[in-house]
């Protein structure tokens, strides 16, 4: 059964090929073969990969997915027609279904591959737009870590927290400070992001733009509020981290911002302290001429 299934489709000799034009049939088809045929059957008819017949054996041949797994895998493989998505909803996937090694639900994929239908899809039958896989990450970070705007203003809509930490405190806000999404940073930022909202580690979201170079977001920060002299992890203030990475124009930038000259991080070292010891002459001469005492 395997073999002719999957060489008819490959050779696009399935029956009734013009009804199966049709986006309804086209649906009843896969899940058929959801309930009927193996794993690689229904990759080779959602256009996910190719298997041949000769590649198993009954010892090593898969087992036939739920319509939930089902559901799940044909979303990993970064596929997203909401059609086929309703089809699967239909025939009984959950849509809050999990894998048991990372439990990574469905609108973790859709989110990340940014198939807008899909989520909006998973979203009418009730998926959790707050589930978080096992790093702790939620649809909204899958979608600002990939900077898909539009994707993550529909899941804050539906009700997404902003401020949902990961296992190592990541938040949305913190992925974009990185990736240097300013558009995104301003939709997280006007829907309640916490400017201020330190990671595992204890550096800030600013701390996350210095490290990045990412100088656009950092004045959006400030704009919003970021704490300019943030403690963060070995106790080094956002300039010290500029410093660290010889980033003149972000150092200029701190200083210009008020950034406090005098505040020593875990080692004793203030700004100008940090410069020397890093033998960094551009920056030891904006501190020194910062009018700030140094």
């Amino acid at each position: 059964m395997f073999f002719s299934i999957s060489r008819a489709m490959r050779q696009g000799h399935w029956n009734n090929r013009q009804e199966d034009r049709d986006m309804t049939t086209m649906r009843a088809t896969i899940m058929r073969l959801i309930f009927f045929c193996t794993v690689p059957v229904l990759l080779i008819v959602t256009g996910s990969g190719v298997v041949h017949a000769e590649d198993t054996t009954p010892s090593t041949a898969p087992q036939k997915p739920s319509p939930s797994e089902a559901l799940l895998l044909y979303l990993n493989e970064g596929k997203g027609d909401p059609n086929i998505v309703r089809g699967f909803i239909e025939y009984g996937a959950d849509v809050n279904y999990r894998d048991a090694q990372y439990h990574i639900a469905p609108l973790h994929f859709a989110a990340h591959y940014g198939h807008v239908d899909a989520v909006m899809v998973l979203l009418e039958h009730g998926a959790d737009v707050n589930a978080q896989n096992g790093e702790g990450n939620t649809p909204l970070f899958a979608a600002a870590h990939q900077e898909h705007r539009e994707i993550a203003a529909i899941l804050i809509e539906k009700g997404a927290d902003v401020n949902i930490k990961n296992l190592y405190g990541f938040t949305p806000l913190r992925a974009v400070c990185r990736s240097g999404n300013i558009d995104i940073a301003n939709l997280l930022l006007a829907k309640g992001a916490d400017v201020n909202l330190k990671d595992g580690k204890g550096d800030s979201p600013l701390h996350s733009a210095v490290d990045k170079g990412n100088r656009d977001i950092a004045l959006l920060l400030l704009e919003k509020g970021a704490d300019i002299n943030a403690a963060g992890r070995f106790g080094d203030r956002p300039i010290h981290a500029a410093i660290a990475y010889g980033d003149t124009a972000f150092v200029k930038l701190l200083v210009e911002k008020g950034a406090d000259l005098n505040l020593k991080n875990d080692k004793g070292d203030t700004a100008y302290e940090m410069a020397v010891k890093r033998q960094i002459p551009e920056v030891i001469e904006i501190l020194k001429n910062s009018g700030k005492g140094i």
